[in-house]
């Protein structure tokens, strides 16, 4: 007979469990029912929200969870479902006992719904955004605009140290355009007094050298300066 009482506990144990789990969920459905009277769709769809959520949110801690968040999330998750099986539970009780009336509690019955169903959609969403390859994600992603910004931060420097000579660079190519359109004639003198050794170019020649010249001399000016050292220099017996 003793051997048989692991058995007969396990089953027992079974059937508590079940007649629970029905009576909970009668109860919950029964609240439920005075919250939307007229649409049992409705009603056996609220038991997600508190039920279900709460049996739900109870495996993911055993099983489905990963990272710390993810833990936090699923526990809230349950003590949310199980408050809300608490509550409902507590009202639906009351009202058969005679203890309060519908009208009295109404309001916050539907309150209690409203606010359930949006934590457990909003717990949904912090549940998924906690697993490993999201995290993994939002923290690759944050690195990333801390590195960004940091550039930015040190272009900025490198602009305010290196202003002055930038706009000393472009000093000389903007008031040379602005003298040929005002058509203004000037010896390298003036300029000179002016605006500085930058400016000393004079419209004939900038003319004459053009966009094609520029390029051509920034290119093989080099090359031809080291041809005309070559030239000059002297051989290996001294003679050029």
């Amino acid at each position: 007979m003793k051997r048989l009482f692991p058995s007969y506990t396990k089953v027992l144990g079974n059937l508590f469990v079940l007649g629970i789990g029905a009576l909970v969920t009668y109860l919950s459905f029964n609240a439920l029912g005075r919250v939307f009277p007229d649409n049992v769709y409705y009603q056996i769809l609220g038991l997600v929200v508190f039920d279900v959520a709460a049996v739900v949110w109870f495996l993911r801690i055993i099983n489905d969870s990963d990272t710390a968040l993810q833990y936090v999330w699923a526990s809230i998750g349950f003590l949310a479902g199980f408050v809300g099986v608490v509550y409902m539970v507590r009202v639906e009780t009351q009202l058969n006992a005679g203890v309060i009336t519908q009208s009295e509690i109404m309001v916050q019955l539907v309150d209690a719904f409203v606010y359930s169903a949006v934590a457990q959609f909003a717990l949904t969403y912090a549940f998924k955004m906690s697993d490993k390859e999201t995290t993994k994600r939002l923290h690759i992603g944050l690195f990333k605009a801390d590195i960004f910004q940091d550039a930015l931060r040190q272009a900025g420097l490198s602009v305010d140290k290196s202003t002055a000579v930038l706009g000393n660079m472009l000093q000389g190519e903007i008031m040379r355009g602005l003298l040929r359109d005002l058509h203004v004639a000037a010896s390298d003198e003036q300029l000179n007094d002016l605006f500085g050794e930058d400016v000393i170019v004079s419209e004939n020649q900038d003319a004459q050298e053009g966009l094609f010249f520029q390029l051509k001399n920034a290119l093989f000016g080099g090359k031809k300066e080291e041809i005309e050292e070559v030239k000059n220099s002297p051989n290996e017996d001294g003679i050029k």
